[in-house]
């Protein structure tokens, strides 16, 4: 299912539960939601909003019954991991030993 149509389809599961957030952004599985700040969030260095998809991403990953944490999902993801080390070492001109 298309991430959209997912957030779409349980959008009364995913729960901002403070939107202008001190400290470090975080979903917090305790209290079931997101603590963010959308101010400094629209600023971030890495792209507008970053944090929050991100964020959201741990609150859809509650929502599938902790997906990440189940064999196959996990091994795609260090893998993905790994080719990207690997694809910005090549990129920057280091070696594979020195990448990972």
């Amino acid at each position: 299912m298309h991430y959209r149509k997912f957030l779409e389809a349980n959008e009364d599961k995913v729960f901002f539960l403070k939107t202008d957030a001190a400290g470090h952004n975080r979903f917090n599985s305790r209290y079931n939601g997101i603590f963010i700040n959308f101010k400094r969030d629209k600023h971030d260095n890495r792209g507008a909003y970053t944090a929050t998809f991100h964020e959201m991403g741990h609150h859809v990953d509650q929502i599938l019954g902790r997906v990440s944490r189940q064999g196959e999902f996990g091994r795609l993801l260090r893998s993905d991991a790994q080719n990207f080390v690997l694809a910005y070492a090549q990129l920057n001109g280091y070696n594979v030993e020195e990448a990972l």
